[in-house]
């Protein structure tokens, strides 16, 4: 006869004892009977009183159903807080301590079972509860009286399983000094004699269900004086396994009625939930090496093949979120073989390799690829401790370049003012002794104006005990020759342009800077940065003194160290334009510097600079530039950019007149030769006349002492020099005297 089954909305309980295994070991039989027989004299009258039903039993666990949620929440803390007033007087290994959870929902009912996701959430979510509390799922508490039960939310939990899905947690808040618990315990009161019935039919039931258990029971505690401690205990936690097992295999698949291959899946299945996947799998192939194989079977074998992948997904997950990107891969991927990755292992890799990425971006100083990796590796779960550290890594990178690289309201570089700033947030979150190339690189540009700022503005030996400083705290950092160079750098200035010092630093820069300079420039490991950084000190030094020179160091750097040349161009072709407008030592440096390196790139700056306007009663940036460019250009003999020779003659008749024409060689203008390149140009007959007339009346002026050229002692031979070389430059138009 078929099994009547019908489908009911019940509240599922399920209670276990703590501890009961330990327990079986370390009693005697008839202890551990007369514990169960308490277990069961002190909690069936709660049950019967709250309109319980037991369902099952299996020695220290009950299933039971309520109709009511209400009833169930509240009988499950009456049974808390009467095995808490049976334990106040026990020593700790006679007393009783429960667990209880509970989950409502539809289930099938049977005479004698109850089954269903229902039952199988409330066994699963026993794992989670805590002993002497009462767990509880979001739909009892959606469903139950909540003015009636103080309750609180515990957290949100996923069992194990391959199809689990998260389940929110409540539980009963056991607070005495709650009203709401004090009208349970004071309006709760078990009448033996009444509900001696029901107890009776729930013992009968209890004890019908403990005997399919007693014998092996018995020979677990008789083992203990045949085998070792360590196997007692492992022959007594899987026999409650299997026991349990059994239970809720009854529970979720029916029972009575079942095929041996309904019952050999259904423990299977039991096996997972038990988290035992390999006695699921062997238990299912001895089946079909018995009994042949069949869709079933195989469908229950891909549940434990889903099942183990799962699990392996989870392990990898914990290693992800741990911050250990390629144990989780390398993990998932043995485990898979060559199984196909389903969403989640898809998404677990992809989890994976993003963390990885930000690793490598963050090495390489890609800020913003660490943090658009990071979130791609924590996916919706939200940055992991690991991942934080990583963005935390990456803001001290953009705190101190930002430093580094910024400027402030005046223009002037923050570095000067905020160099420690940088270091210390670096140091905060890196530690002392970082060797990230980047992270060092940055830390030691930080340092160099640190101390070199330091040396200037204090003293050399400050900027000295800065160092040492430096060298002691951040061990990992070997070369320290370019901080060196920055202290006597630093150093250098302070002495050259402190009055107090003046006199030591004329004797340290006639004898002792030379050799300083000269060592730095022939140093094998001298960096292209320190190279230049000495001449642009040099070159600071003399702005500061109102003289120009630098130019000398500037050479000798790019002659040791050519690199210079593609490593700091930018700089150095800055350095170049000063030199081109200031009053120089002599203008053969910067002007060789051009030719040799930069006249290409310069050329449009130096076309430019032919009509720069200036004072002529006045030394001025624009004049030097303007007897430069004309130098230059005139040398490559490329003044094509001059149209009009002669409004150019004249416009800058001055930078002619002044010339010394007396030496053949680069004077702070022009040369006679350059100047006949100009003559050279195409012209007319009346822009010769034009020329000629312009010589005439200057010539007049000097012989009456009239004007500007009238005052000079050069005046006539140079009216004569540049009348001759015209002639000779435009032979067909020499016979134009005007």
């Amino acid at each position: 006869m078929a099994t009547q089954r019908t489908q009911k909305n019940l509240t599922v309980m399920f209670t276990d004892i703590s501890g009961f295994t330990k327990h079986t070991e370390t009693i005697s039989r008839e202890a551990l009977m007369s514990r169960l027989d308490t277990h069961n004299e002190l909690l069936m009258p709660v049950i019967a009183h709250f309109e319980g039903k037991i369902v099952k039993t299996i020695g220290d666990a009950f299933l039971i159903t309520f109709e009511s949620p209400t009833n169930a929440v509240q009988c499950g803390l009456f049974m808390q807080h009467t095995l808490r007033k049976y334990n106040v007087n026990k020593a700790e290994g006679e007393q009783i301590h429960i667990k209880v959870s509970i989950n409502s929902g539809e289930v099938t009912v049977t005479e004698s079972d109850v089954f269903g996701d229902p039952v199988n959430v409330a066994a699963k979510i026993e794992k989670a509860t805590n002993p002497d509390e009462i767990y509880f799922t979001e739909a009892v508490f959606l469903a139950m009286n909540k003015s009636e039960v103080p309750t609180s939310f515990v957290k949100a939990f996923r069992p194990k399983g391959a199809d689990s899905s998260e389940i929110k947690l409540y539980k009963v808040a056991m607070d005495e000094a709650d009203e709401r618990y004090k009208r349970i315990i004071s309006g709760t009161t078990i009448d033996k004699d009444k509900m001696k019935t029901r107890v009776l039919e729930l013992s009968n039931l209890a004890e019908k269900e403990f005997t399919r258990y007693q014998d092996t029971l018995d020979a677990l505690v008789e083992s203990q004086g045949k085998s070792s401690r360590g196997m007692v205990i492992a022959v007594i936690a899987a026999a409650v396994i299997l026991g349990v097992a059994v239970l809720v295999g009854l529970w979720a698949f029916g029972g009575q009625g079942e095929s041996e291959e309904q019952k050999t899946i259904a423990t299977a299945r039991l096996f997972l939930n038990s988290d035992k996947p390999e006695d699921a799998r062997e238990l299912l192939l001895k089946y079909a090496q018995t009994h042949g194989t069949s869709d079933a079977i195989s469908g229950a074998l891909g549940e434990v093949d889903a099942y183990q992948l799962n699990e392996a997904t989870r392990q990898a997950d914990k290693l992800l979120e741990a911050g250990d990107p390629v144990r989780a891969l390398a993990f998932l991927n043995d485990a898979m073989g060559k199984r196909e990755a389903g969403p989640d292992q898809k998404a677990l890799i992809a989890r994976a390799e993003a963390f990885i990425a930000a690793r490598v971006a963050l090495s390489a100083g890609n800020t913003a690829l660490v943090r658009e990796k990071a979130n791609a590796a924590a996916g919706s779960k939200g940055l992991s401790s690991e991942l934080k550290n990583l963005v935390a890594l990456a803001d001290a990178i953009d705190t101190a370049t930002a430093i580094i690289d910024g400027k402030d309201s005046r223009g002037e570089p923050r570095i000067r003012r905020e160099s420690n700033a940088a270091i210390e947030a670096l140091a905060a979150a890196w530690g002392n002794d970082f060797k990230e190339p980047v992270v060092q690189a940055l830390l030691i540009k930080a340092m160099k104006a640190r101390l070199y700022w330091e040396a200037r503005d204090k003293s050399l030996e400050d900027g000295q005990k800065l160092l040492e400083n430096y060298k002691q705290r951040f061990v990992a950092i070997s070369d320290w020759l370019a901080l060196d160079w920055e202290v006597d750098l630093g150093g250098f200035w302070n002495y050259s342009t402190d009055p107090a010092k003046r006199r030591n630093w004329q004797q340290w820069h006639s004898a002792d800077w030379t050799n300083h300079r000269d060592r730095l420039y022939t140093a094998s490991s001298l960096d292209p940065e320190v190279a230049l950084r000495v001449a642009e000190t040099y070159i600071g030094i003399n702005r500061h003194h109102v003289t120009a020179a630098g130019q000398n160091e500037l050479e000798l750097g790019i002659t040791a160290r050519p690199e210079m040349l593609d490593t700091h161009r930018d700089r150095i072709l800055a350095l170049v334009k000063e030199f081109l407008q200031r009053q120089l030592w002599d203008d053969a440096y910067a002007r060789n510097l051009v030719r040799q390196h930069f006249y290409d790139e310069l050329k449009p700056f130096l076309v430019a600079g032919l009509w720069a306007n200036y004072d002529h009663r006045e030394a001025s940036p624009n004049m030097l530039l303007r007897a430069n460019s004309f130098a230059l250009l005139a040398d490559r003999g490329e003044l094509e950019a001059i149209e009009d020779p002669f409004a150019y003659f004249r416009d800058h008749f001055e930078m002619f007149m002044d010339s010394n024409w007396t030496r053949e060689d680069d004077s702070p203008n022009v040369t006679r030769e350059q100047t006949r390149r100009l003559f050279a140009l195409e012209m007319s007959a009346d822009s010769y006349r034009e020329f000629i007339r312009l010589l005439n009346a200057t010539s007049e002026d000097i012989a009456n002492k009239r004007g500007r050229w009238g005052m000079t002692n050069y005046g006539a031979e140079q009216i004569s020099m540049i009348r001759q070389d015209l002639k000779e430059a435009q032979p067909q138009h020499a016979h134009i005297v005007d």
